[in-house]
């Protein structure tokens, strides 16, 4: 994958399935910018969390304790096809920027280009909870990601169905 310019998605996640990964940067002479900035963690993946039902709660690990340093866990939720999948955040507090929940409309969990949402910071201090996100799916996939410092209270959410429409 290339990435160049001023338009890198914040929050780009990339997964080895390896022991390494290799980063090439490249430059040229006719321009000098700010640079870039990249956070890893090397762990062992946490497994997947199915929730095949039409209707529940999750919650961050630990809730409404802290979260840990350094994670990474994938959610997927599962509904029948002729369902859409309606997630409701109600509780959300993470550091800002570094610590993140991003919700994306399908299966595949790294597919930015399906995100419903990209949520960060104190989103219950400043009024805008609840939340509310609708897929055009019949899954849901949730990345949650947390750096090397800083540990909140995380988040807590809802979901449902509804009929999909068509």
């Amino acid at each position: 994958m290339v990435l160049g310019g001023t338009n890198v998605p914040i929050g780009f996640v990339y997964e080895s399935t390896q022991r390494y990964m290799t980063l090439k940067f490249h430059t040229d002479y006719s321009n000098v910018n700010t640079g870039w900035f990249l956070n890893f963690i090397a762990s062992t993946p946490n497994a997947t969390a199915y929730f095949n039902a039409t209707m529940g709660t999750i919650s961050s690990p630990n809730y409404p304790n802290l979260y840990p340093n350094s994670f990474l866990q994938f959610y997927k939720i599962v509904v029948p096809e002729t369902k859409i999948v309606i997630v409701e955040i109600t509780d959300f507090v993470t550091e800002p920027t570094f610590d993140y929940l991003r919700i994306i409309d399908g299966n595949n969990a790294t597919d930015i280009s399906q995100t419903l949402g990209l949520l960060s910071g104190n989103l219950t201090g400043n009024g805008s909870i609840p939340m509310t996100f609708y897929s055009t799916q019949s899954i849901v996939s949730l990345l949650f990601y947390t750096d090397h410092s800083i540990n909140k209270s995380g988040w807590t959410l809802d979901f449902r169905t509804a009929p999909k429409l068509g």
